[in-house]
C-alpha cells in the first residue's frame, strides 16, 4: 500500500511537471514568436492616426491595403464601433470626418467640415482605443508582407 501510494505520488507529480513545463515553453517559444513578427506594441492607443487623404501616413497605408474606397471601408469600421456602444456618436463623427468623409451621408464633406489633425486614440475608451491601434498595427504588418 505504500509502494502504490509512492507510486501514485510520483505518476502525479509527473503529470504537473508536463504541464508546467509545457506552459513554460509555450510562453517562451510564443514571446520569442510575437517579438520576431513585431507584435510587442499591438496595442498602443498613444501613437497619432493621420487619416487625411494623401497627406497621412494612414490615409496612404489604408489606401494601399484597400485600395480607393478606404473611407468606406473606415465609416464601416467607425459604425460597428458605434454599434457595439465601443463610443459614442459624437465620438464616430469625429472619426469619420478625421476621413473626410461623413457618418449618414454619401456626401464628401467640403474643405471647411474636415478635421486636419490627427486623431489621438488615448481620448476614446479604451477597448475602442485598442481595437483601432490594432487594426492599424496589422495594416502596417500586411502592407510590409506586400513587398
Amino acid at each position: 500500500s505504500a509502494v502504490s501510494s509512492g507510486w501514485l505520488l510520483v505518476v502525479l507529480g509527473t503529470f504537473c511537471d508536463i504541464y508546467f513545463v509545457f506552459y513554460l515553453a509555450s510562453a517562451v517559444v510564443g514571446g520569442i514568436m510575437g517579438q520576431s513578427r513585431q507584435l510587442n506594441d499591438l496595442k498602443n492607443t498613444s501613437l497619432p492616426i493621420d487619416l487625411r487623404e494623401k497627406q497621412g501616413r494612414e490615409a496612404q497605408l489604408f489606401e494601399k491595403v484597400f485600395g480607393p474606397g478606404w473611407q468606406q471601408i473606415w465609416k464601416s469600421m467607425v459604425r460597428s464601433l458605434l454599434n457595439e456602444s465601443f463610443i459614442s456618436p459624437k465620438q464616430a463623427a469625429s472619426l469619420c470626418q478625421a476621413a473626410g468623409i461623413s457618418l449618414e451621408g454619401e456626401m464628401p464633406l467640403t474643405h471647411r467640415d474636415k478635421k486636419t489633425k490627427p486623431i489621438h486614440l488615448g481620448r476614446f475608451p479604451r477597448l475602442a482605443a485598442e481595437r483601432l491601434a490594432f487594426f492599424f498595427q496589422s495594416l502596417k504588418w500586411i502592407e510590409s508582407q506586400k513587398n
